[in-house]
């Protein structure tokens, strides 16, 4: 875990901290643990910003491609369709055979 050091903060907010603390029968450790957790949640508008700043990343020239294509295209060229051999059906195979567990239960008396 992380730990942070405040500096210089004004004595009514601790103060006023304390007794949110105390209301929720918490400590203040907690209590600005809280409040710090839910204060770094991105609200819905930051959340929409970031991803405005992340699209103005890609000037608007550039085409983009789907990336199902762009993974596709990826599979293809490290296993080309010609040369795969047909895989065995689901189940066909020793691998795929669900294996019954024993019933430990019954065999043992306690």
């Amino acid at each position: 875990m992380a730990q942070v050091l405040v500096r210089n903060l004004d004595e009514q907010v601790v103060n006023a901290l304390r007794r949110k603390a105390e209301l929720h029968d918490r400590s203040l450790q907690q209590e600005l643990r809280i409040a710090l957790t839910a204060a770094a949640r991105l609200t819905r508008e930051e959340r929409v910003a970031l991803a405005r700043r992340v699209r103005s990343l890609t000037p608007a020239t550039v085409s983009q491609t789907d990336s199902a294509e762009l993974i596709r295209q990826h599979r293809d060229a490290r296993r080309p369709w010609s040369s795969m051999r047909a895989l065995p059906a689901r189940g066909s195979s020793p691998r795929h055979t669900p294996i019954k567990p024993k019933n430990c239960w019954s065999a043992t008396k306690h």
